[in-house]
């Protein structure tokens, strides 16, 4: 096959011969019909010239938008009824020019021209739809010589048959009511021996409940001789309880005795704590002569830092440098120019830091670290909140346990992490590290660069990406994930309902569960389906998929090139299809395979209906848009069969007619469509 480069003008002529006499095939006076097909789009040749059995027009490379390779498709119409003469793989489109060739063998050829001329031959025989044409009129005329033969035997048969069944299906029902007469007798009969039965366990209950009443009383008399020794046990309980009532009598006059014996102990125990006292004041005494040593000590220590430039500072037990520092905190140490260690056991370095709460870290340039725990490091960079770290430049942790890092990042949230440049996390437990990033809620992660997580949960990676919904996820470039739990990558890809996902390029993702990919497809109805290339999917449980193909109906599913299933649970396949929407199921597409050309010429070379009715182009007058004009095939088959006898040959002729009639129809369409999307 020829590869010309996109863009020229291609100069095409096709000849035509009879394959059996290799003669020219004569086109003139014909109603042609010329495309050329690729996998995305057709092209109906509008002008061409017929000269005896040669077919010649121009491809302008100035309308050549796809490359790959082009199929032409010749029709004939003349009889108001679809006719192809021949399709057949014509040339190939390329990008380069290094690419293009004259012949798949020639690697220079025509390459550099402007113009090309593409020269094609077809070799046709007697078309099958012909052949079966002439069939059915032959066996048409067969038929009207059996059509009398037939009713009269149908008549004949059918009186016979009804007179058989009436009769078998009398004794039948006599058979049935003496069955079930039969049957009633002997359950009445069951029926009186189960009473009588029921009768017998009946007077044996009244016996059993004679003899339970009997059993009743003897167990009555027992327990009221039971009672009686309870009462005697009680007697007993309270003589018991007269002697333990003596007996504690006693026990709290024992217990009076121990009482004064430990009053006397008490008294021993104060001599005691007397001589502990006096055996205290010697020691604090001795206590006092070490604190007079330790005075000498410190004396000692701050003549020594004198000398090293280093002094006490005013908190209790702080130091600082001489060098215009302050440590006024406990414990406190200030070193370097100009710092402040004001807060209990801080530490303040290098020049102008800061460190003024308890326990508080500050190093570097200008930092300042303000809360408990803080620690700030670097140039200008503020630790503010308990146990945050801020290092780097011009960075700030202002809220409990967070940490800033790098340069002018912000970490605002509780427990929150910001690093790169200029990213911010201020929400519980945010994460923002990149360029320009931010994460606005709780558990909210962001990366890249200027990505932005705003739902709790969230995360965002990439450039410009926004992951607006809890827990959802938006990744690639420009992507938003704003459903809860959605999830966008990819290029511009939005997806906005619970759950959905969309990928890919531009695609969109608008209601719960539904699912975009590919190149501007779009999936806004729930649980929806489109994939392919700018393909919708707009009704519940809908699918979609191909190129420019719409599923708008409940649960429908529309494949191929620009088709439609406009109707619920409907089917479209093929390419420019025709879908009758509609309440009425004799009007309603339920299945068709498109052969249109274009939007304002979609035609159908099969066609169901909801009720089951079959249309075929070609078939009944049906040329694939006309349904309400033409008749169905069942309705064709039936006309056709009326007049023949069940064992007639021309009967099995017909209907083999009839089912390679159907078969070629669908199997060319088929075949069409499968080699245009390969």
């Amino acid at each position: 096959m020829k590869r010309f480069r996109i863009g020229n003008d291609l100069n095409l002529s096709w000849a035509v011969f009879d394959s059996n006499t290799r003669e020219a095939y004569d086109l003139e006076g014909r109603k042609l019909v010329l495309t050329l097909w690729n996998k995305c789009e057709s092209y109906v040749i509008s002008k061409f010239d017929v000269t005896n059995n040669i077919v010649s027009w121009t491809f302008p490379g100035r309308i050549q938008e796809h490359l790959g390779r082009y199929v032409a498709i010749l029709e004939d119409r003349t009889d108001g009824t679809l006719h192809t003469i021949d399709k057949r793989p014509a040339f190939m489109l390329v990008r380069w020019t290094d690419q293009a060739s004259a012949c798949e063998d020639d690697e220079d050829g025509e390459a550099f021209l402007s113009v090309y001329s593409v020269e094609l031959e077809s070799y046709i025989t007697d078309t099958y739809i012909d052949k079966i044409l002439r069939t059915i009129v032959e066996v048409k005329s067969d038929m009207e010589e059996f059509k009398e033969e037939l009713e009269v035997e149908t008549k004949e048969y059918v009186e016979e048959q009804v007179s058989e069944q009436v009769a078998a299906k009398t004794e039948e029902m006599e058979k049935a009511i003496s069955d079930e007469t039969a049957a009633r007798e002997e359950a009445d009969t069951k029926l009186q021996e189960q009473i009588t039965a029921n009768d017998e366990e009946i007077a044996a209950l009244q016996e059993s409940t004679a003899a339970e009443a009997a059993a009743r009383e003897e167990a009555d008399t027992k327990l009221q001789e039971q009672i009686t020794a309870n009462d005697e046990d009680i007697a007993a309980l309270q003589e018991g309880a007269a002697a333990e009532t003596a007996a504690r009598e006693e026990g709290d006059t024992k217990l009076q005795e121990q009482i004064t014996a430990n009053d006397e102990d008490i008294a021993a125990l104060q001599e005691g704590a007397a001589a502990e006292s006096d055996a205290r004041e010697e020691g604090d005494a001795k206590l006092q002569e070490q604190i007079t040593s330790n005075d000498e000590d410190i004396a000692a220590i701050e003549k020594t830092l004198d000398g090293l430039n280093w002094k006490n500072g005013e908190g209790e037990s702080a130091v600082r440098q001489v060098s215009a520092s302050e440590a006024s905190g406990k414990c406190s140490v200030a070193e370097g120019n100009k710092t402040t260690a004001s807060g209990s056991y801080t530490h303040a370095e290098g020049t102008g830091t800061k460190a003024t709460y308890w326990g508080a870290h500050s190093e570097g340039v200008n930092t300042e670290a303000s809360s408990q725990a803080s620690h700030s490091e670097g140039e200008g960079t503020k630790a503010d909140g308990k146990y945050a770290h801020a290092e780097g430049y011009q960075t700030k942790a202002t809220n409990e346990s967070g940490h800033a890092e790098g340069s002018s990042t912000q970490a605002t949230g509780k427990y929150s992490h910001a690093e790169g440049y200029s990213s911010k996390s201020t929400a519980t437990a945010s994460h923002s590290e990149g360029s320009e990033t931010q994460a606005s809620t709780m558990f909210a992660h962001s990366e890249g660069q200027k990505s932005v997580a705003s739902g709790q949960a969230s995360h965002a990676e990439g450039t410009e990406t926004q992951a607006s919904g809890s827990h959802s996820h938006a990744e690639g470039y420009t992507s938003k994930a704003s459903g809860a739990r959605s999830h966008a990558e990819g290029y511009g890809t939005t997806s906005s309902g619970q759950s959905g996902h969309a990928e890919g390029e531009g695609t969109k993702a608008t209601e719960k569960a539904a699912h975009a990919e590919g190149i501007d497809s779009v999936a806004s109805g729930q649980d929806s389906h489109a994939e392919g290339c700018a393909t919708t999917a707009s009704s519940a449980h809908a699918h979609a998929e191909g190129y420019g193909s719409v599923a708008s109906g409940a649960r429908g599913h529309a494949e191929g090139g620009f088709t439609e299933a406009r109707n619920s649970n409907e089917h479209a396949e093929g390419m420019y299809n025709k879908s009758t929407e509609s309440s009425a199921t004799e009007e309603a597409t339920l299945s068709s395979i498109g052969m249109g050309a274009g939007e304002t010429s979609r035609r159908n070379a099969r066609e169901y209906k909801k009720n089951g009715d079959l249309y075929v182009n070609g078939i009944g007058g049906y040329d694939g848009d006309n349904w309400d004009e033409a008749e169905t095939v069942q309705g064709v088959v039936k006309t056709l069969s009326s007049g023949v006898s069940v064992n007639s040959e021309a009967v099995a002729d017909m209907q083999a007619v009839l089912a390679d009639l159907k078969a070629v129809d669908v199997a060319t369409v088929d075949e069409a469509c499968e080699e245009v999307f390969s």
